[in-house]
């Protein structure tokens, strides 16, 4: 009797074994789940020696040439931008380190006899003519003018251009206005990679904004013709990467101080020279999906899914779908271009990217409001700060692996903002709310950006994705009839004992 008992016993634990064993098998146990999951978190950050930072000096430049007067002229948007922007800097960095400048052909001390906070108020057209001789503001070179701002730039200064941002292209050749733009154009690339020679790794951001104009408007054979209306202009932030990216934490993080929140913003478009490397992203293999999706066992990378195995579901029209969450709290791009599907390539074109979530309170958020919960089965491998999730889609989803980019484009506005003839534009109204060349402008700044860090996109993502083991069903029927024959030798063994009796 003991010796039967002892053979169903290791029979017994034999079974239980080979089960378990297939169970770990298809998926991680709840244990190494959470094992993983606290192995990340309680792992010991180094703590990084931080420089102390030096304060930082803004140093404001207005472009004070004749087309700039309709600007000031009584109370416009551009002044309350102005006025709030100046106050933001005032709690922060304290009067002594905002330096206010006037610039056309030569840089020019502040005239105007006040402090910061009054700055705006006082700001007009005879305060403008104060700075320079008539015909020193006559014109303006933009591209002068840059090189003024970035020779100016120091390690612990950050630089804020306001202009309407139009080439002066009269007296620049002969030619087509198009050839004297590409020659403008040229130009101001040669600024930003002169300073790139030099050392300077700037990063530039460019604000537009929408401002109330009454005064002379100067086409581009410089005739000025009166105008009243609404026209743009521009903000251009311009300093070391490090520099504007302390600057944009203090404003941003501990003032709440953002660009879009002043009156008259439209669009923005950031530039810089600084490698972003995208280090957290994971599949969410439950949430969101369709067909059959598995992490491969032993592949995570700080708990995040990177390698799967899928199985199309072979029904409907899509037959499979997922969902990828990653972090771009560090990407130095607007929101409306993350989400913008057009700004991404696909490497496998069996693959489509259908649709961009921000990720708000454990749900993906999308465009009109939908909301999708995140499975808790995924929520365990995100304990990073998840941005936005990516959903694809595709009919054949093992034709190999998923790699997507974000390119790195000029984004529409600025086409859309751009024209190249503007000498009808004060009675034009579709040509009112654009600015003449802003397109070469633009193309001038980030060809320069392009050729000295050779990146054509923002970021790269890969998953590997492996074909589901061909051995699969196999193996499950073999186990089957592994068990079912385990079971049959215990019940023969217990009817053999009972006939011995």
């Amino acid at each position: 009797m003991r010796k039967t008992l002892l053979q169903c016993s290791v029979i017994t634990i034999l079974l239980v074994v080979f089960c378990s064993c297939e169970r770990s098998d298809r998926r991680v146990t709840k244990a190494e789940q959470t094992v993983a999951i606290d192995t990340i978190a309680n792992l010991e950050t180094p703590e990084s020696t931080i420089a102390e930072q030096k304060a930082l000096k803004v140093k404001l430049y207005i472009e004070n040439s004749g087309s700039m007067f309709g600007y000031v002229n009584g109370g416009t948007q551009l002044k309350n931008m102005l006025q709030n922007l100046l106050v933001d800097l005032k709690h922060k960095y304290d009067e002594d380190n905002i330096e206010l400048y006037f610039v056309a052909s030569k840089i020019y001390a502040n005239p105007i006899k006040t402090d910061v906070v009054g700055f705006a108020n006082k700001l007009d057209i005879s305060s403008i003519q104060k700075a320079g001789t008539k015909r020193e503001r006559a014109t303006s070179d933009l591209n002068d003018i840059f090189r003024q701002i970035t020779n100016e730039i120091e390690d612990n200064s950050i630089s804020i251009l306001l202009s309407d941002f139009i080439y002066s292209v009269n007296e620049s050749g002969e030619g087509s206005t198009v050839n004297r733009l590409g020659e403008a154009k040229a130009l101001t690339k040669d600024v930003f990679l002169t300073a790139d020679k030099k050392g300077q790794k700037l990063t530039t951001n460019v604000y537009q904004f929408v401002s109330d104009f009454d005064g002379k408007y100067y086409d581009f054979n410089d005739e000025g013709k009166k105008f009243k209306g609404q026209r743009p202009y521009y903000l251009a932030v311009i300093g070391e990467q490090s520099t504007i990216k302390q600057f944009t934490n203090q404003m941003t993080n501990q003032i709440g101080l953002k660009f879009p929140n002043y009156k008259g913003y439209s669009n923005e478009y950031l530039l810089t020279a600084e490698d972003f490397k995208v280090e957290d992203y994971t599949v969410l293999s439950s949430t969101y999906n369709v067909g059959r999706i598995k992490p491969v066992r032993g592949s995570e990378v700080n708990g995040q899914v990177r390698k799967i195995e899928v199985e199309d579901s072979g029904r409907g029209d899509v037959t499979f779908q997922m969902a990828i969450a990653v972090d771009l709290s560090s990407l130095a791009v607007t929101n409306n271009y993350i989400t913008n599907i057009e700004n991404y390539e696909l490497e496998n074109d069996d693959y489509t990217l259908f649709e961009i979530g921000q990720i708000e309170d454990e749900n993906i958020v999308f465009i009109n409001g939908e909301k999708q919960p995140i499975s808790k089965t995924d929520l365990n491998h995100m304990a990073f700060n998840a941005t936005h999730a990516f959903i694809f889609q595709s009919t054949n989803p093992n034709s190999g692996n998923l790699s997507f980019r974000l390119k790195n484009n000029i984004p529409k506005w600025v086409n859309e903002s751009s024209l190249l003839d503007d000498i009808d534009l004060t009675i034009n109204t579709n040509k009112q709310n654009k600015t003449f060349g802003l397109e070469y402008l633009i193309n001038g700044i980030s060809e320069a950006y392009l050729q000295a860090t050779k990146k054509v996109s923002y970021f790269d993502i890969d998953i590997t994705i492996e074909k589901p083991k061909s051995s699969s069903f196999l193996g499950t029927a073999f186990g089957i009839l592994f068990v079912l024959l385990l079971i049959s030798l215990i019940v023969i063994m217990i009817l053999k004992q009972k006939t011995r009796k």
